[in-house]
């Protein structure tokens, strides 16, 4: 059975038939992730997106039905560096992947978007659904290393 977000996921990244399909995708994911840099999860709308896309919201919508959706799909597109894989040794596995998340934070926009994000996860159901999903996905490093323990 798969989760809600694996199920909104199926088709992230996956290249369509259709091209007008891909530079629609493009073109959110481009000013979704200027605008969640810019102004936090709150600034991920379907209206802000049509405004920043050009794009009409029926559009984003039939991609996009919710915006824990769009949030999920914007928010996926922020690649962390390589994970190395685990070489066996647990404690300077655990090191690396802490010493792989140190690096990210540091990064001033990824700082703020996760910061924003947790923020209003606090309040937000939809927020909370998004870094809920993404520690889901986050947890699958730490996983791989405690199972080669």
């Amino acid at each position: 059975m798969m989760t809600k977000h694996e199920q909104r996921s199926e088709d992230v990244g996956v290249e369509h038939a259709d091209p007008r399909i891909n530079r629609t995708r493009a073109a959110v994911h481009q000013c979704g992730l200027k605008l969640l840099f810019e102004s936090g999860t709150e600034g991920i709308t379907h209206a802000a997106l049509a405004t920043a896309t050009g794009m009409s919201r029926t559009t984003l919508y039939k991609h996009w039905p919710t915006r824990v959706d769009l949030l999920i799909d914007i928010c996926g597109q922020i690649e962390p560096g390589p994970a190395a894989p685990p070489t066996g040794d647990t404690r300077a596995d655990l090191v690396a992947m802490v010493n792989d998340v140190a690096a990210s934070l540091r990064e001033p926009h990824l700082r703020r978007a996760f910061s924003a994000m947790l923020a209003q996860a606090q309040s937000d159901p939809e927020a909370l659904e998004v870094a809920n999903a993404i520690s889901h996905d986050g947890l699958a490093s730490l996983t791989a290393i405690l199972r080669t323990a």
